[in-house]
């Protein structure tokens, strides 16, 4: 549906924390938006930004856009004196946000603006990841330049990636899945890793990384590979996911209090057993 949106009257917030966002306030600035950049990292709430950035919601616009920070109880404040629309693609705890088109196309088609093909290549890589590039005709050189201007929004440097090809060399395949155990804290380049692994999606084992503190506890874990898999995950162990159905969907789930990382990844495997049987 378009709607009608004015300079004058329009607020953007929005993060800048990958590919997807950093184009989305790109072309906010260069359209004279007016754009309230969260300094939040993935996994943005609309509750921490009211904490810890009150300033993004001084002197809000009558229309105010919100991209991928979700924050129901926030929300329904602000619609007591603006018009909220929301813009997402993820499925949070308790919150579904799923869309079937990436924020980057719902926000260019929200507002009127046409992509550029690099542009479109940053949305269709942030909602069908590399597999989808090269459904849709992207040559190697472009999906590499898509990739890396995604990481590096991501604040990834060169020794990210060199520590990242080490970590991977030394996973193992555990049943079906090929598990990944680092105390890195940036880990979405072990997805790229894994495609140029295995390239052909329908044969390709899933990925499991799971992220450990000092004392080895799991603090996060990712997951990457079968729809219905990442579903499962999603329904039996809650955190988040999103994605293409089309190829594969990312599971994942942060821990406030550390878990043993055997006992997190006999309940990922116990999950997914339990779906085979039904």
């Amino acid at each position: 549906m378009k709607i009608n949106l004015e300079r004058e009257n329009t607020t953007v917030i929005c993060p800048m924390n990958d590919g997807e966002s950093a184009i989305i306030c790109d072309i906010c600035q260069r359209l004279s938006l007016d754009i309230r950049v969260s300094k939040q990292k993935l996994g943005a709430t609309l509750e921490k930004e009211l904490d810890d950035a009150p300033d993004t919601f001084k002197n809000l616009r009558r229309n105010v856009i919100i991209v991928e920070i979700p924050g129901p109880t926030t929300e329904e404040k602000l619609r007591h004196d603006h018009s909220i629309l929301i813009i997402d693609h993820h499925g949070y705890p308790e919150l579904n946000r799923m869309h079937a088109y990436s924020s980057l196309e719902q926000f260019a088609d929200l507002i009127g603006y046409k992509l550029t093909r690099f542009e479109m290549g940053i949305a269709i890589n942030d909602r069908s990841f590399i597999d989808g590039l090269v459904e849709r005709g992207y040559s190697s050189k472009e999906i590499e330049e898509i990739r890396r201007y995604d990481l590096k929004k991501q604040k990834f440097e060169e020794k990210d990636f060199e520590l990242l090809e080490k970590t991977y060399a030394e996973g193992k395949m555990e049943g079906h899945m090929y598990v990944v155990k680092t105390t890195h804290d940036k880990t979405s380049y072990l997805s790229d890793i894994h495609i140029l692994n295995y390239p052909e999606w329908r044969s390709r084992p899933d990925l499991v990384v799971v992220n450990l503190d000092e004392q080895g506890r799991c603090v996060k874990v990712s997951f990457s590979g079968k729809p219905a898999n990442a579903k499962v995950l999603h329904e039996k162990l809650k955190g988040y996911f999103g994605s293409d159905e089309a190829y594969s969907m990312y599971w994942g789930k942060t821990f406030d209090t550390p878990v043993d990382e055997k006992e997190l990844l006999s309940s990922v495997t116990s999950s997914l057993t339990n779906l085979k049987k039904e």
